[in-house]
């Protein structure tokens, strides 16, 4: 008995130690274990089978890992065969483990089809027994296999599970988490998904950043991708990022495809900046080293990407010849190499070469050759159809109206993945899962054909479906946007379909409808929008102190200067505060995220216009102007005038409103005729009129445009809007504060001696302002507000203060910075400048600030974004209504109109009709200087509601009492005197 227990603890301290090696994946020590456990077992015992299985186990892994994947499926079949004689319960986490081994080796030698039947059958046994580590391998396995089968909607879903899984371990499953989501944003490439794509490479590279020693391969991979991606969306600020990190690890690879991705992606990111010297030379060091390669064919696909990159590059700059060299040297090593995809590439940038030539014949035979390709080996369905639409284009230059017709059907069919008849076949669900731009592009391209083919035929149902494309086209680009800053590919992208959408809606005479334009008004950035009510929400959960004292830390961390140890410390110190500070805004706000993702609709728009008000929102596109405008009667659009002459009258005008002595009034004339007069017929019931400027536009102060009976503020008050969104926002969301707030705080810094020139203009740089500190100082008398005069009009004082007032009157010098916008601001005492920057990093909850200021309204106009000044930065911090300067003004007259303003502020007048006032008055008082020169510079945007409203409210509600009870004791007073006689 003794001999016997013995034996059985021999026995099963070598089952325990055959199955730890197992673990292990020691086959070859644990297969020793098994041959002498099965040898010592009785065939008749019940676990010799599962002995015998993991015997046999062992010797597959070890012909799968020679690479006899034959045999091992051999063995994988014959041990399912053992085990499926016998009670599940008992092997369940065995059997799994077999089909996984048998997946990968049928998987390994290529027979991907049976390796997903094999992986499905084994699915069967996963239940909750199983440990969740095994589970997540497996089914992200599965959903390799349907990846490489193009299973794609399978292989999202399966890849999701994993996910899941994996997130649900209690250790960091950080490189198999990086994996799935890297996989996932792989297939969603695949089928165009652009959103989706892009999160999963971010969530990627945040858990292989966290991985412990993983390979710098997988990185610059990772790196590379998402490198390529925010080119593609025009993002350059996250590509330079990224190009950076690529550089960070370049030193750690060693792999040549690693070396060899590396030098693709530097031609690929100079050719994206517009360096083509630097990716000339770039290129240079790729060929040297791509020449000394051993296994060319491999790292051929990275080699002809870069080649052509250039090439398309010399075409942008207009180097046709080095295009044409660069185009021949790359056809010929596509042809060397068999890389199919990028002879296609090749031949649809030669097509680009002959179209500017004009040699139509020749462009389609280059399509023609790319499309003959994708019968050899599938070049992709979005660049089939983007082929087709070329070549539809081309031959309806040629006037072959039914071929171009034929081939257009067929691209969309093609696209939609079935036949299509007419463009209204295809839909905007076809897009909801392939929103790239390149989808973006197709419906554009396909339709300006239907406009070319409207233009040549006169047919008007080719113009409907160019009017069907092109919002198509504007539903995809919804899809697309990221809702973050816009870019030039963006601005590029969305501007040509806007404008194809005006364009049509006037040639049909057709009413824009509603749908339309709450698309576009989606379509267009919504950062400005979305930072002002984010604060805003915050704003009503936050006490001043709180904001102020956060304020104070930002401007501190943003003026600290980097060079030593101690103050880098200093610097970590009031990073971690503003993060403690900014939990305790999150936690008292916790919502705000679902408050700003209201789509505005025209319905909501009409609700808060005034009968009084219309909203004249103008769009300047590549050829022409449009005008929407908005009333509670409706939506109407007008064409304007060709972009090129308004640009060309702004220019003009803009330079007769610096210089007093020139006659505006003739480029003011022909300005109103343009942009006002197609629609004048309309004003007449509107007192005032909202303006959304576009583009250059933005420069315009519209009350300065001359009618035939006088001015356009003669008649209208005029005031500004950043967006349709934001001024709903405003209109819809009143301001209200935490706490009770002081009325109104006046800057006036103290500079330099008076000049000689008795014009002091607040731009000059830095004498002394003495009409703006006596202007401060009246308008404090006037509202009884406080006053930080001279040494008090500090920038420490002004940020303790605010998210104490409701009005901010800041009276000082401006700097304008034409190279970069960031610094420009504005000058406080002792000649310090608060610049753009440091306002866009301010909490700053204020009904109205005045920039009694130079040139505050001037900036950088930047693309999709709008104008970059002052008050779009007051803006983004939480200002709901601002007035600034356009040009450099004259400090005696904006004292007299300042000064004005704030009286009829005082009456209860909104801040529109005040400023309007304001400058009536000064042109009726000063008839010597009527020139919009010393009246126009001051604009107001943002909320016109009257910041003393409430106050004059509450008066007249007391008057009208005590009115009432005078009444009432006159009454019984009189009543009585009556009765007792």
């Amino acid at each position: 008995m003794g001999n016997a227990l013995a034996f059985q603890e021999d026995m099963s301290q070598m089952i325990q130690q055959a199955d730890s090696l197992l673990k292990q994946k020691s086959y070859e020590l644990s297969k020793s274990h098994w041959v002498e456990i099965v040898s010592q077992t009785p065939k008749h015992n019940s676990n010799y089978f599962i002995y015998s299985s993991k015997l046999q186990y062992c010797e597959a892994k070890l012909l799968q890992e020679e690479g006899n994947y034959t045999e091992a499926i051999q063995k994988y079949s014959s041990i399912l065969d053992m085990l499926n004689k016998h009670d599940v319960s008992e092997t369940r986490v065995f059997r799994i483990e077999v089909y996984s081994g048998m997946y990968h080796s049928l998987a390994y030698s290529g027979h991907w089809d049976k390796a997903l039947e094999t992986g499905t059958e084994g699915l069967r046994f996963i239940d909750a027994s199983v440990d969740t580590q095994t589970q997540a391998d497996y089914i992200y396995d599965l959903g390799y296999i349907n990846d490489r089968l193009k299973n794609y909607s399978e292989a999202i879903k399966l890849y999701q599970q994993a996910i899941s899984l994996y997130e649900a371990l209690k250790e960091n499953k950080y490189f198999d988490l990086g994996l799935a989501y890297n996989n996932l944003a792989t297939v969603y490439k695949q089928i165009g998904f652009f959103t989706e794509r892009l999160k999963s490479f971010e969530l990627a590279r945040i858990y292989w950043e966290k991985a412990p020693s993983i390979k710098p391969s997988y990185l610059i991979t990772l790196y590379g991708n998402m490198l390529k991606l925010y080119m593609e969306y025009g993002d350059a600020g996250k590509a330079k990022d990224l190009f950076q990190a690529i550089h960070a690890i370049a030193n750690s690879a060693v792999e040549p495809r690693d070396k060899v991705n590396i030098l693709r992606l530097q031609v690929l990111y100079h050719t994206f900046s517009k360096n083509l010297s630097k990716a000339e030379e770039d290129l240079e060091t790729f060929t040297e080293y791509f020449l000394k390669l051993p296994q060319k064919e491999s790292y051929s696909h990275h080699y002809l990407a870069a080649l052509i990159d250039l090439a398309d590059c010399y075409i942008l700059e207009g180097q046709e010849q080095k295009a044409s060299l660069t185009f021949s040297k790359a056809l010929s090593m596509c042809q060397d190499f068999k890389q199919p995809y990028y002879c296609m590439l090749t031949f649809t940038q030669y097509t680009k070469l002959a179209t500017y030539a004009k040699d139509y014949p020749t462009a389609i035979g280059y399509l023609d050759a790319s499309l003959e390709l994708n019968e050899q080996s599938p070049i992709g369905l979005i660049n089939v159809v983007n082929i087709l639409i070329q070549k539809a284009s081309l031959q309806l230059k040629q006037n072959e109206v039914t071929e171009a017709n034929r081939t257009m059907k067929e691209a969309l069919s093609v696209l939609a993945e079935k036949k299509v008849n007419t463009p209204r076949d295809i839909t905007v669900e076809t897009f909801e899962q392939q929103h790239s731009s390149f989808f973006i592009i197709a419906m554009k391209d396909a339709a300006n054909f239907y406009l070319d083919m409207y233009h040549l035929t006169q047919e008007e149902n080719h113009a409907h479906y160019a009017k069907y494309l092109y919002e198509m086209a504007a539903e995809i680009f919804g899809l697309y946007y990221q809702n973050g800053e816009y870019n030039a590919n963006l601005n590029s992208l969305n501007t040509s379909i806007n404008e194809g959408i005006y364009q049509m809606y006037t040639i049909l005479q057709r009413p824009l409808s509603e749908q339309v334009l709450t698309r576009i008004e989606q379509n267009n950035s919504q950062v400005l929008r979305n930072e002002f009510e984010r604060k805003h929400v915050q704003f009503l959960a936050m006490d001043k102190s709180l904001l102020a004292q956060r304020n104070m830390l930002k401007f501190e961390l943003k003026n600290s200067k980097e060079g030593n140890d101690s103050l880098t410390n200093v610097q970590k110190e009031l990073q971690e505060a503003i993060t403690k500070l900014d939990a305790v805004i999150a936690e008292k706000a916790p919502m705000y995220e679902s408050f700003y993702k209201e789509d505005i609709s025209l319905q909501k728009i009409q609700h808060y216009l005034g009968r009084e008000e219309l909203l004249v929102k103008y769009f300047v596109g590549n050829k022409r102007v449009y005008v929407i405008t908005l009333s509670q009667q409706g939506i109407e659009l007008f064409d304007l005038v060709d972009t090129e002459v308004l640009k060309e009258n702004l220019h003009s005008f803009y330079a007769t409103l610096s210089d007093p002595k020139t006659n505006s009034l003739p480029q003011s004339r022909e300005l109103y005729t343009q942009l006002i007069e197609p629609f004048q017929h309309k004003l007449k019931p509107y007192r005032t009129l909202t303006i959304l400027p576009h583009d250059i536009l933005h420069f315009l102060p519209f009350e300065a445009l001359q009618t035939r009976s006088g001015l356009l503020i003669d008649r209208h008050n005029i005031q500004y809007a950043n967006s349709l969104s934001l001024w709903y926002f405003l209109k819809s969301t009143p301001h209200s504060s935490k706490e009770a707030k002081k009325l109104l705080a006046a800057f006036a810094p103290q500079y330099g001696l008076k000049g000689e020139n008795n014009d002091t203009l607040r731009g000059n740089r830095f004498e002394d302002l003495e009409g703006a500190r006596k202007e401060a100082m009246k308008i404090a008398s006037i509202i009884k507000g406080d006053m930080y005069l001279n040494e008090a009009a500090t920038i420490k004082n002004f940020m303790n203060q605010t998210a104490a007032y409701n009005i901010y009157h800041l009276a000082m010098h401006g700097v304008l910075n034409t190279n970069d916008h960031t610094k420009s601001g504005l000058v406080f005492n002792g000649n310090v400048l608060f610049d753009v920057s440091s306002f866009y990093g301010l909490y700053f909850p204020a009904d109205l600030v005045v920039l009694s200021a130079c040139n505050t309204g001037v900036g950088q106009l930047t693309e999709g974004e709008g104008l970059l000044n002052l008050s779009n930065a007051l803006t983004y911090s939480g200002v709901r209504a601002s007035v600034y300067s356009l040009w450099e003004v004259p400090d005696k007259e904006t004292s007299e109109i300042m000064v004005s303003f704030y009286r009829y502020l005082e009456t209860g007048a909104n801040k529109t009709e005040a400023l309007a006032n304001a400058k009536r008055d000064f042109i009726k008082n000063n008839p010597l200087k009527a020139h919009p020169y010393y009246w126009a510079g001051f604009v107001i945007n943002g909320d016109s509601e009257p910041v003393l409203q409430a106050s004059k409210s509450m008066a007249y509600v007391l008057l009208l009492l005590l009115i009432v009870v005078g009444a009432v004791y006159f009454f019984k007073y009189f009543k009585g005197r009556k009765v007792s006689i």
